[in-house]
């Protein structure tokens, strides 16, 4: 059965059984082609119609037309039995085949589960009468499955009651559930299905620890990851160094409980390193950071080299001077797992409340951070684009120095200043273009002049500026004295050079 070697198939309707359909002693049936997505070999679908046709044929409820005869039939019409396994034509085919209903099926792949939906149609009417779906883990469980799914539409046959599935697959039926719905960012449905799992066994640990993180996650979507915090910083510490209460104290404590619970059960799992950043992260959204780093304390002195619990611990270390214990133990973190965006941007947050838009590394730990986040990854898009947002911020104060953007209070060289503003620019950065210093066109000509691109720094201001002196106002001064400087040196055009050292002296007399 090639692909389907690894499939289980379990009935995924588990919550109650509907009455089998009243059935004609007259009935005659067909299973035709299933509709399979481009994920999944046409082999392995074909296989999954064969399984369901003689499970059918077994619980002996119906004459059941099969798919080697309907293929005999179809040929002396010169046509083929997969050309008809779409739509109205599958009803089609039914007609022709004298079936007065037809089953058509649907397989399609979810991360590595395959998910099967048949459909009994009655061909008269041209309408599904019942629907019943099922899952695909392993072969074992598929063999005997289909038996049960056969069952539910027929009402008769041992397979139904024979493949009743336990209580212990029932909670990881619910628990995959759940974990797609994570998957979506659904974090409500998602606890939905796991409540279901916590009904058949309350103290299963390994579900527990999903309701934890899903809360987890709920919370920071609710909070820290809401589109006005990456601005202020909340996405990776505390707003303005001070504590913060985001979330509500009972949703923290339900979490906290949760967590407490899953240490009741199995007592070994007190010093979990994994339960205790989760603890310490549900605290930190309290506003409660002295609790999460004694936390975070217990947690390093278990793996004293766990970079996670480095990077947590340092950035709330680092919270107020002086700081360098917290930059040691993130920067320890960064030697640890150097591809991990979170910790550069850590590095970057820590390393800007040090030393402000004056520094350099702070500004290069962003863009490492950017540069190894994925847009597509929810979390990692949040990093990026915090990293492009506190590097944009920092332009801006720099920008507001004495000497602009090239002010010598920052430790780069001109060429890196520009081959970063370009390069945030290129993945997204949007500035204020109200203020004239702040204009990242403006930045670029600075830079672009400072470096020696003089006919790239005369272009950008020739647009921004435009050609007519008459259209040039107050407020576009620095403009004009950069452009002033550049057409000097370029030589290109003495007329437009006059007009705008006219056009300076004019503004600088206050005419």
């Amino acid at each position: 059965m090639g692909g389907i070697a690894i499939l289980v198939l379990a009935v995924s309707l588990l919550a109650g059984r509907p009455a089998p359909l009243e059935a004609e002693e007259a009935w005659r049936v067909s299973v035709v082609p299933f509709r399979h997505s481009l994920d999944v070999l046409s082999g392995d679908s074909q296989a999954l119609e064969r399984l369901f046709e003689t499970a059918l044929i077994r619980a002996g409820a119906w004459p059941v037309v099969k798919q080697s005869e309907m293929d005999a039939i179809l040929s002396a019409q010169e046509a083929s039995l997969r050309d008809y396994a779409d739509g109205d034509l599958a009803v089609a085919v039914g007609k022709v085949l004298s079936a007065s209903h037809i089953f058509v099926g649907s397989v399609a792949k979810l991360g590595r589960t395959y998910v099967v939906s048949i459909q009994l149609v009655d061909v008269e009417k041209g309408r599904a009468v019942k629907e019943e779906t099922a899952e695909a883990v392993s072969q074992e469980g598929f063999l005997d499955v289909m038996g049960a799914l056969a069952s539910r539409f027929t009402g008769k046959g041992a397979g139904a009651a024979a493949t009743e599935p336990s209580a212990e697959y029932r909670v990881r039926m619910y628990t995959r559930i759940g974990d797609r719905f994570i998957a979506l960012r659904r974090f409500d449905a998602a606890m939905a299905q796991y409540r279901k799992a916590l009904e058949l066994d309350e103290f299963d640990v390994d579900v527990l620890w999903r309701v934890a993180a899903a809360m987890k996650e709920k919370l920071l979507a609710e909070s820290l990851y809401s589109a006005g915090a990456a601005a202020t910083g909340q996405d990776v510490a505390v707003r303005d160094e001070a504590l913060l209460r985001a979330v509500s104290t009972s949703d923290v404590e339900a979490g906290l409980e949760v967590l407490y619970t899953i240490q009741a059960i199995d007592p070994l799992l007190q010093d979990d390193v994994s339960i205790l950043l989760d603890e310490a992260q549900f605290l930190k959204m309290d506003g409660q950071a002295a609790a999460a780093a004694a936390v975070l304390e217990r947690a390093r002195r278990i793996q004293p080299q766990h970079p996670q619990v480095l990077a947590e611990l340092g950035l709330l270390a680092a919270l107020k001077p002086p700081r360098e214990e917290g930059l040691r133990m993130i920067r320890r973190a960064v030697e640890l797992d150097p591809t991990n965006p979170l910790f550069h941007l850590y590095m970057g947050r820590t390393l800007q409340r040090d030393q402000g838009a004056a520094g350099a590394e702070a500004m290069r730990s962003y863009r490492r951070a950017a540069e190894l986040s994925r847009a597509s990854d929810f979390k990692e898009g949040r990093v990026q684009r915090f990293a492009l947002r506190s590097i944009q911020t920092m332009f801006y104060e720099l920008g507001d120095r004495e000497g602009g953007i090239l002010t010598r209070d920052l430790d780069m060289p001109a060429s890196e200043r520009l081959d970063l503003l370009r390069w945030i620019l290129a993945h997204g950065a949007v500035f204020d273009t109200k203020t004239p210093t702040r204009n990242p066109d403006f930045y670029l000509a600075a830079l672009c002049h400072a470096t020696g691109e003089t006919a790239e720094a005369d272009r950008i201001l020739s647009a921004m500026l435009g050609s007519d002196p008459a259209k040039w106002l107050p407020h576009q001064l620095p403009w004009l004295e950069l452009y002033g400087k550049v057409l000097a040196e370029s030589g290109r055009d003495t007329a437009l050079l006059s007009a705008v050292r006219g056009k300076l002296a004019a503004l600088r007399s206050g005419k």
